[in-house]
């Protein structure tokens, strides 16, 4: 009996002890003593990049130990300049970006070659949606001389319209600022279009709804979309389908990109796969404070293709059998061969 007493102590204290590694942060994953304090690149405190880093330091923290410092920034090619930068700095950005990186011409950045950056996980398509009040406005092209608010500057929300302009030779005159400033200034008849880019549907956009007595939306025509991707093979298709808002009358063709998690590549192999980790791991706490992610669906992975994932980040999918839903370009050398001349 006194055996059989000692035995479960011993096991009680095992489990003890286990279980306060584990609260510490502690897995079986052994994270290098100088790669357990990172950098989130995120975006404007209180939008989705930021709640999405924070929920995700929260996680890498609470599994690996890992603190992940997430400040408010400047969110898309910004972020990507950091990330690609930066080592110890992760975060959100587009995965459209890569291509600028590779070809030196990043926003703000032409010039400057940038191509460490990996992806991690895909999030959410940033999509494109104009509104108008204007019923003769129905496409980008009948933008032409128009005064559009072009939300944020700086994201994708302003460099897809501008690359649309350069390819079918129109012009238009920017305003910036938040997407509810946006939806201000069309109510109020300063701007005549407001565009918006993120996960559908947008608050601004189903706020602007409440407040007016009609409006009208669209994104870019099959034939723009065509044109403008011939030109621009880092943007993807996309639909916003109906229902998201009040005034839609049907699907929304449009234009994205990806938002994604990344870091750099000289990462660790054991870093990139625990963040990666931490991220799929817990994704219904993320999704419960930030829906702008959208139901969990591992076949996201292979529309987040403009950028190679990092290898630790593969190697954690082919770990947890989603391997096959990953793009044919993953690997950093099919990527080149297949984007890069």
């Amino acid at each position: 009996m006194k055996k059989i007493t000692a035995i479960l102590l011993t096991v009680c204290l095992v489990l003890s002890l286990s279980a306060a590694a584990f609260a510490d942060g502690e897995s079986d994953i052994e994270i290098p003593d100088d790669w357990k304090m990172l950098y989130g690149s995120s975006g404007s405190e209180g939008g989705v990049y930021y709640t999405i880093c924070v929920s995700w330091g929260e996680m890498a923290k609470k599994d690996f130990g890992i603190s992940l410092q997430c400040e408010p920034a400047g969110g898309g090619s910004a972020n990507f300049y950091d990330i690609a930068t930066n080592p110890y700095n992760v975060g959100l950005t587009c995965d459209c970006y890569f291509l600028d990186g590779v070809n030196s011409k990043l926003p703000s950045h032409e010039g400057e070659q940038l191509e460490d950056v990996r992806a991690l996980a895909p999030l959410y398509p940033s999509t494109i949606i104009f509104v108008t009040r204007d019923p003769d406005i129905k496409s980008f092209s009948d933008c032409d001389g128009k005064v559009i608010h072009c939300g944020p500057s700086g994201g994708i929300q302003n460099e897809i319209p501008m690359a649309a302009a350069e390819v079918f030779g129109i012009e238009y005159t920017p305003v910036y600022g938040s997407y509810n400033e946006g939806a201000t200034a069309l109510q109020d008849g300063t701007v005549d279009v407001m565009l918006a880019s993120a996960g559908h549907p947008i608050a601004a956009i189903t706020e602007l709804e409440t407040t007016v007595d009609s409006c009208y939306m669209f994104g870019f025509t099959e034939e723009e979309s065509e044109e403008l991707l011939a030109a621009y093979p880092q943007y993807i298709s996309a639909t916003i389908p109906d229902g998201c808002y009040k005034n839609q009358t049907g699907d929304i063709l449009s234009v994205c990109s990806y938002s994604m998690l990344a870091c750099n590549v000289n990462v660790p192999d054991e870093v990139a796969y625990a963040l990666t980790k931490a991220f799929w791991d817990n994704y219904d706490q993320m999704y419960a404070v930030a829906s702008g992610l959208g139901e969990k669906d591992p076949e996201e992975l292979a529309l987040c293709a403009r950028t190679p994932y990092h290898e630790g980040a593969i190697q954690f999918y082919e770990d947890n059998d989603m391997a096959d839903y990953l793009p044919e370009t993953a690997h950093v050398d099919a990527f080149y061969a297949e984007y890069v001349e």
